[in-house]
């Protein structure tokens, strides 16, 4: 009978490799940090779990990962030196390169539960560097995800390290689960990964827009309480844009994010590497980041996620400053506006961010009410035209036409056939002479007009027309627009409160809003003074943290820490 492998320890020998400290545990396998003895050189040893091993796949999982992440040599991928098979109670494992850093989970979440945009896209952009190393050898990863990715922070380097390949698809191999399969994390699959279809190096490029997305947000754009749920959000593809959720996220970020969340494969984003290249461009206006080496960006982001992000921010803000400016002289006022709003989510209350917007408030103002005016007017011409075009079609049966008094005489017109009348019937009359247009003509009464008799021998003789002078024609009615009403005064404006705790210790809430998020944001909070609570465990028992004073129109951001009592209390401001 084979005998059962059991679970190391630190302290134990698996052959030429003693196990030091267990450094992280998973669903199939737990991490040591370990010394060669032979080789005298620190390594990782990743060793199979026995509940895993007893599956045909666990073991093959494995074996793939280190066949695929061995082919791979990339300063961005780990290093797998070794792989050995479970013999006598000793279990399969793996032996790596120690990477000396935490993941970027775990970043992520001391930070508060997201990174500034140009941060996360630097970073991602060394994520896609690894990717793009290995779709050049047919590899595709299948599993990006926060906890797969480590930031290395050694004083002699700093770098971002890809992990675990032990879902990898690679070309010359069959893949390890059944037809049909899913494989990976359901929140980073793409719509063809989803459907158990198959997969190439599109499926990492979505993956890497749903990482960037939930670094720059602290949300995943397809969330769902189970996995079937969050499928079938995957699979529809519906999600809300990045800078909807973020106003710091720049429209380069935000054109990144949304080009590699495209449903359809053949229309994504092409490849790791234009996702890299992209990235580093959307960041190339801000001068205090790109001549930063990325080591330091990585060290620094490791070390003091908040405060390198507080030293950045004045120089993002001047960026897209300068962005809204350019765009302004363009006339593209929608643009500038959401540059604008981009600065003030940066910096709250910055002078020259609010003045241009009051300005170009007042600029798309005026032009709508110039073109309402336009409308007016020109839906009175119209409206005149109209009415002379159906007079001069049909004129009034019963009123004759008024002849026109001009300073010369009148051309003859043209007699038109008539029938013959008799002669006893019509009387003679003299003609009528034109009137003198220089003098006012005297004053008399109007003739009296008498109905026309149906029959025209018995009518008595009309009288001779009357020549009168025309009225001059009506000019168009002036269209005076209403004066604007007198401003109401305006109600406050509310503000937005967002909340975390350092490394997640607790769940804060604001109000007597539930204790379920890590990082809530609170929008449309009335300007006051507000209660801020924190509970240890999901929904459980509240604590007081203090109170916060809320500013009309403010955006705060407040972190809770563990105090000298290992209660929560709000860090310091700096």
């Amino acid at each position: 009978m084979a005998a059962v492998p059991q679970i190391p320890r630190s302290g134990d020998r698996l052959g030429r490799f003693e196990l030091g400290e267990l450094v992280g545990t998973g669903g199939m396998a737990m991490v040591f940090r370990a010394t060669d003895r032979q080789l005298g050189r620190e390594v990782a040893i990743k060793v199979l779990l026995p509940s895993a091993a007893l599956h045909r796949e666990g073991a093959e999982r494995f074996r793939r990962e280190a066949l695929a992440a061995a082919a791979l040599a990339h300063p961005n991928i780990v290093e797998v030196f070794d792989f050995v098979d479970a013999e006598g109670d000793h279990p399969d494992y793996l032996v790596e390169a120690f990477v000396q850093g935490p993941t970027l989970l775990g970043v992520l979440q001391a930070a508060g539960g997201k990174l500034l945009p140009e941060i996360a896209g630097l970073l991602v952009a060394e994520v896609a560097d690894a990717l793009q190393a290995a779709h050049d050898k047919g590899i595709v990863h299948r599993d990006i995800k926060p906890a797969n990715i480590l930031l290395e922070d050694r004083p002699e380097r700093a770098r971002v390290v890809l992990t675990d390949f032990g879902v990898a698809h690679m070309g010359d191999m069959t893949t390890m689960t059944a037809t049909g399969a899913m494989v990976g994390s359901p929140a980073y699959m793409s719509p063809e990964q989803a459907k158990g279809q198959d997969v190439g190096p599109a499926s990492d490029v979505w993956a890497l827009g749903v990482l960037l997305y939930q670094l720059c947000t602290g949300h995943l754009p397809f969330p769902g309480r189970d996995p079937l749920t969050v499928i079938v959000a995957v699979s529809k593809g519906t999600y809300t844009r990045a800078g909807q959720i973020e106003p710091r996220i720049g429209p380069a970020i935000d054109r990144i994010i949304a080009g590699c969340l495209t449903v359809d494969p053949a229309i994504r984003t092409t490849s790791a590497a234009q996702v890299a290249r992209e990235l580093r461009a959307a960041v190339e206006g801000v001068a205090s980041l790109t001549e930063m080496p990325v080591p330091s960006v990585i060290r620094r982001t490791v070390t003091e996620p908040v405060a390198f992000a507080d030293t950045l921010i004045p120089a993002i803000a001047e960026s897209a400053l300068r962005e809204a400016r350019a765009l302004i002289g363009k006339r593209n006022l929608a643009r500038a506006l959401r540059e604008l709003g981009r600065v003030s989510a940066l910096v709250p209350g910055h002078p020259e961010a609010e003045q241009l917007v009051a300005r170009l408030g007042t600029q798309r103002t005026t032009r709508k009410f110039v073109s309402l005016g336009g409308i007016v007017l020109g839906g009175v011409a119209a409206v005149a035209l109209l009415l002379s075009v159906f007079r001069d079609t049909n004129p009034p049966p019963a009123t004759p036409a008024p002849t026109v008094a001009h300073t010369e005489p009148p051309p003859t017109p043209t007699p038109k056939a008539t029938p013959p009348v008799p002669a006893a019937s019509v009387p003679e009359t003299a003609p009528t002479p034109v009137p003198d247009v220089t003098s006012p003509p005297a004053r008399r009464p109007a003739p009296r007009r008498e109905r026309p008799s149906p029959s025209v021998a018995t009518a008595a003789p009309a009288a001779p027309p009357v020549a009168t002078p025309e009225p001059a024609p009506l000019p168009p009615p002036e269209v005076k627009l209403p004066p604007p009403a007198a401003a109401a005064a305006p109600a406050p404006a509310l503000s937005s409160v967002r909340l975390y705790s350092s490394f997640g210790f607790c769940f804060p809430a604001l109000d007597d809003a539930p204790t379920s998020q890590l990082t809530p944001t609170y929008t449309g909070v009335a300007p006051g003074r507000h209660r801020v609570y924190c509970a240890l465990t999901r929904d459980g028992p509240r604590q007081l943290v203090g109170t916060l004073e809320v500013a009309a129109g403010a955006r705060l951001e407040r972190q809770i820490i563990r105090d000298r009592d290992g209660k929560p209390a709000f860090a310091r401001m700096p």
